[in-house]
């Protein structure tokens, strides 16, 4: 993400309004456009066609696309942070001509298990066949949209991007509306589905349009679930400790079961996820500023180790990583201060917007805090990754994890007074570990860069530098 990043600061460093204006617009719809352009969609949908729909069918729309959200993110988990790695390598050894290729291969194994999920998790319940259709449709679309995030790292024209995201909002919209009227909560569906797809097409067509169709075949993707297995782990306990708590309210909190397995969470889940809305300035701002300013000082570092420079000339260069980590970093946590404490301040003017319930203040307060805090152990274990330090992070996610889910099941038997709390503190705990762990692995990352290396051949780089047939041909010689 920090390509995009690059491109994104030009934006900014013009110096002027619309610039600044561009800059920041583009990179919260980069960093978290499925969800932003997903809570509008909804926003309208509920708005217009409510004439159309009942309350009970306006609460069952809502609950399929959390859980759409949910279950996708929990089983994509396991495969984000694993084809990440599989991209990050192929850029680096500039085979680029194969990125489309790669993701068509990858494609095929999302699509085949999340259908698989989507029919396990449409199939214990008796919502109408054409609404449980849609419903699929709408979770093949949003699982794949994840991927597609993914690759569209490498890609060059993140106003196409914006864009994709735009136009399949308002067809989402519309259609959901419209179809609403004749063919009521299937018809809503049905035209949320559309317009998921249709950014879906014009994000696959913006990948296929800058690398194009190379005709190769891989395995190679497979393997890496074995040799980065540790990978998988990470993503899996990110996005259970995520969602741990929210489902945790939706089968033993005061929840209304409306079938099967879905239940509708009208008072933890609503304050929660509002309050996560605070999160995405953060993710802009770490996006477009700090995450660029550090990759500078980072390929610094490395590129003066290739270079074969002097002991004291890189413990220069690590002083200057370090400071700039330091220096970036500070405006985020003062405009994330003072955004956090202007919501809880305005929390109840804010819920009365949303038209939720004033009872549900409390909850919203402690969610805005764990949110500021959790925002926090994102971006330091995004730096953690940055140094290779895969067990840092898989440690900082089990607790993270762990603590979230034991925490709210204490709340839980604790009552509504007490509910909120497990977030929060699931998210201070999570937050000192991060910090411990980052500063630990700033102070030891020289040390490992030269004693964690493997020995190689010297004709690694050579290697490198060949094209994926002429690298194989190369070892079979070998």
């Amino acid at each position: 993400m920090a390509g995009i990043g690059f491109r994104l600061k030009k934006a900014l460093e013009a110096d002027t309004y619309t610039g600044v204006l561009k800059g920041y617009l583009f990179g919260s719809v980069i960093s978290s456009g499925p969800w932003i352009f997903t809570i509008v969609c909804l926003a309208v949908i509920q708005l217009f066609a409510s004439r159309f729909l009942t309350i009970e069918e306006a609460d069952i729309f809502t609950t399929i696309i959390t859980y759409t959200f949910a279950f996708s993110l929990l089983f994509f988990g396991c495969m984000d942070m694993v084809i990440t790695r599989y991209l990050a390598d192929k850029l680096f050894l500039k085979e680029s001509r194969v990125i489309f290729t790669s993701f068509l291969s990858i494609w095929g194994v999302v699509l085949f298990f999340q259908t698989a999920v989507g029919v396990i998790l449409y199939s214990f319940c008796d919502f109408p066949l054409s609404f449980r259709f849609a419903s699929l449709i709408l979770y093949i679309a949003m699982s794949s949209i994840w991927l597609v995030m993914i690759f569209l790292s490498a890609t060059k024209n993140y106003v196409f991007i914006a864009q994709a995201f735009l136009v399949g909002a308002i067809i989402s919209s519309l259609c959901a509306i419209e179809f609403s009227r004749n063919y009521g909560i299937s018809g809503a569906m049905a035209g949320m589905a559309l317009g998921q797809f249709t950014i879906l097409a014009l994000l696959i067509w913006r990948i296929y349009k800058e690398f194009g169709f190379y005709p190769f075949f891989s395995n190679e993707i497979f393997s890496y679930y074995q040799k980065f297995s540790s990978l998988m782990w990470i993503g899996f306990l990110y996005n259970g400790a995520l969602w741990g708590d929210k489902i945790l309210f939706w089968f033993l909190g005061p929840s209304l079961r409306l079938s099967g397995i879905f239940y509708n969470d009208e008072l933890y889940g609503a304050a929660l996820y509002l309050s996560y809305l605070t999160m995405i300035p953060a993710l802009t701002i770490f996006l477009v500023k700090i995450e660029t300013s550090f990759y500078i000082a980072f390929r610094a570092y490395y590129q003066a180790v290739q270079n074969k420079k002097g002991f004291q000339e890189l413990l220069a260069i690590k002083e200057e990583l370090v400071g700039s980590l330091r220096k970036s970093a500070q405006p985020l946590i003062v405009f994330q201060s003072g955004l956090s404490f202007c919501c809880i301040v305005f929390a109840p003017h804010i819920l009365n917007f949303f038209k939720l319930r004033q009872e549900l203040l409390a909850i919203f307060q402690l969610g805005i805090l764990g949110v500021f805090l959790q925002v926090m152990v994102v971006m330091m274990g995004i730096i953690i990754l940055y140094f290779n330090g895969i067990k840092k992070a898989i440690i900082l996610n089990f607790v993270f994890f762990s603590t979230n889910v034991v925490l709210t099941l204490i709340t839980l038997k604790l009552g509504f007074p007490f509910y909120g709390y497990g977030f929060l503190i699931s998210s201070l705990i999570s937050f000192c570990l991060a910090y411990i762990l980052l500063n630990k692995q700033i102070e030891d990352f020289d040390y490992e860069t030269f004693m964690y290396q493997p020995i190689v051949s010297p004709n690694i780089y050579k290697i490198q530098a060949l094209e994926p047939l002429e690298r194989a041909q190369l070892r079979e010689n070998s």
